[in-house]
């Protein structure tokens, strides 16, 4: 019957089938309880202290076996871990885990382990240093509410092809079908939210330095090559720049010059293929109206260099053939400057003011100033004569009979010597000051310099050298050549005469001479009280030096 405690030996011959709890109290031995093993044999007294009964599975059997939560004789652990696909395992009798990395779960007789993504390490919240290789398939994020976002540290050694990369190496490919339309490989967008004080913001900084002692190195803190590719057909830029205030601003420094010379912006026009194309520099704009569209400033008032220099075909042995300026508008060149400093401009109709145009230098000159007429020329008319060396401003010459020069046109010209008799009859002029002598009063340049150009008054005013010799001189008196070499005196005969005294000289120490102010009016002249007779004696007296005169015919002309 169910519940029924047998206290007794029951011998049982046949099959006993218990479908509930069998259980024996006190002592029972394999000889009172028989059990088959595995085997089919009888299950014999399994030892005490390294034997357990085991049950095996397949046969449904009982059987003894060695107890496994002791180290047998084989030596193997209680568990078994290996590594990956590791074929061997390490047998150990426990597992540990850091409080602060996993998460232990236990259910019952199962036990699970999570790694602590909240907390532990896989949470990246802790510092980590990473020796190998991190591919993100899907994308990154970073944010974080550090100062330092992201912070990338490397260092390149050794190559000589420049295929070392220490911090970032990107690859992207564009594929874009959209017409106008852009496609990045790198976009940064940076909020500026300043609201209590101005200060600076810098979207990316990259700064190079470079302490490698005397080292000529090449140093640029950014390099962008947009021209590897074969297209030509659209617009193709390294950097654009766009800003509200500059769209690019560069400074320099200038100290690193040990290879070049330093400039805050370097623009070459490397154009190999296409010499005849390209700006290394370009100023447009399609909006302003009165804005400058190149414009050079400079603070200090020390300042003694040049603010625009052009330097063309240097270092070459051949000069250049272009212009140095060319302005235009609407396709029409209004002025230029050429390769050899000759400045073209464009002419109005002629005005009313009658100011001229001057330049400092008379004759042909380089790098000339060009200034406004407001002194007035020379009251006398001049040409340039060779001359002798002896000769001044106010000298009275006449044309040496032997002495010639040739002039750039190939001409043979007479030196001007100084008069030494009176009334010389081969007088040219008077010595004029040659710092009054300009385009608007002298002709006459093509004497060479050494042959002693000087300009030599044909008509006007001009201070011109006199003595006493042949009595004081009044305004209208004619001055004529003396026995003194270059010095004029009072005419008073009939010959030839240099011009007419504007102001008196009355006295001066003999020997000596002074300058007065006459109109050249170089030509024969007669005495207004002179007769015929007096007039044929000194013609006669002329005519032993080669002169012949028609004195009737003269005086008729004088009458």
């Amino acid at each position: 019957t169910l519940n029924n405690e047998i206290t007794d030996r029951t011998l049982i011959n046949g099959l006993a089938s218990v479908t509930s709890d069998f259980e024996v109290s006190g002592t029972s031995s394999i000889s009172a309880f028989s059990l088959v093993d595995k085997t089919g044999a009888a299950v014999a007294d399994c030892e005490a202290t390294t034997d357990k009964l085991v049950y095996d599975s397949g046969t449904k059997r009982f059987g003894c076996g060695v107890d496994q939560n002791t180290v047998g004789s084989s030596g193997i652990s209680s568990l078994g871990v290996r590594e990956g696909d590791a074929v061997a395992f390490s047998h150990i009798t426990s597992i540990s885990f850091t409080a602060g990395s996993f998460i232990v779960n236990n259910t019952g007789s199962q036990s699970y382990v999570y790694l602590d993504y909240a907390n532990g390490p896989a949470s990246l919240s802790q510092d980590e240093t990473v020796s190998g290789l991190w591919r993100f398939t899907g994308g990154a994020s970073f944010s974080t509410s550090a100062t330092t976002r992201l912070n990338i540290e490397g260092m390149a050694t050794g190559a000589t092809d420049g295929s070392q990369v220490a911090g970032i190496l990107a690859s992207y490919s564009f594929t874009n079908a959209i017409t106008d339309g852009f496609t990045f490989g790198n976009r940064f967008i940076t909020t500026i939210n300043n609201s209590s004080a101005a200060s600076g913001s810098i979207g990316t900084l990259i700064r190079m330095k470079d302490d490698s002692s005397s080292i000529r190195n090449t140093v640029r803190g950014l390099e962008v090559q947009a021209w590897s590719g074969s297209n030509v057909s659209g617009v193709n830029t390294g950097v654009a720049t766009f800003g509200k205030t500059f769209g690019l601003h560069a400074v320099t420094d200038a100290i690193a010059g040990g290879k070049v010379q330093p400039a805050a912006i370097f623009a070459d026009l490397s154009n190999q293929t296409a010499k005849s194309a390209g700006n290394a520099l370009r100023a447009y704009s399609s909006y302003a109206t009165t804005a400058d569209l190149v414009l050079i400033l400079q603070a200090s008032g020390s300042y003694a260099g040049d603010a625009l220099s052009i330097d063309m075909a240097s270092g070459s042995v051949n000069p250049f053939s272009g212009n140095f300026l060319k302005a235009r508008s609407q396709g029409t060149t209004y002025s230029h400057l050429d390769a050899e400093g000759n400045l073209f401009v464009s002419l109005t109709a002629p005005g009313s003011s009658g100011n001229g145009l001057c330049h400092v230098t008379n004759g042909a000159v380089n790098n000339d100033e060009i200034i406004d007429c407001t002194s007035n020329p020379g009251a006398d008319y001049m040409e340039m004569y060779p001359t002798a060396v002896n000769t001044e401003d106010g000298d009275i010459l006449v044309a040496s009979l032997d002495e010639f020069a040739v002039a750039s046109s190939g001409g043979r010209v007479a030196r001007l010597i100084k008069s030494s008799v009176s009334y010389d009859p081969n007088i040219i002029g008077i010595v004029s000051v040659a710092s009054e002598a300009t385009d608007f009063n002298s002709i006459g340049y093509n004497i060479k310099e050494g042959d002693n150009p000087q300009p030599i008054a044909l008509s006007g005013r001009v201070k011109v050298k006199v003595s006493l010799e042949n009595g004081p001189i009044k305004v209208g008196d004619r001055v004529t050549t003396s026995s003194v070499p270059g010095v004029g005196m009072k005419a008073t005969k009939f010959g030839m005469a240099v011009g007419i005294a504007l102001e008196p000289l009355d006295s001066l120490t003999p020997n000596t001479y002074e300058k007065i102010m006459v109109f050249v009016n170089t030509g024969l002249w007669i005495p207004p009280d002179s007769g015929l007779a007096d007039a044929q004696a000194d013609a006669a007296a002329m005519s032993q030096d080669g002169w012949m005169f028609d004195l009737e015919l003269l005086f008729k002309a004088m009458i």
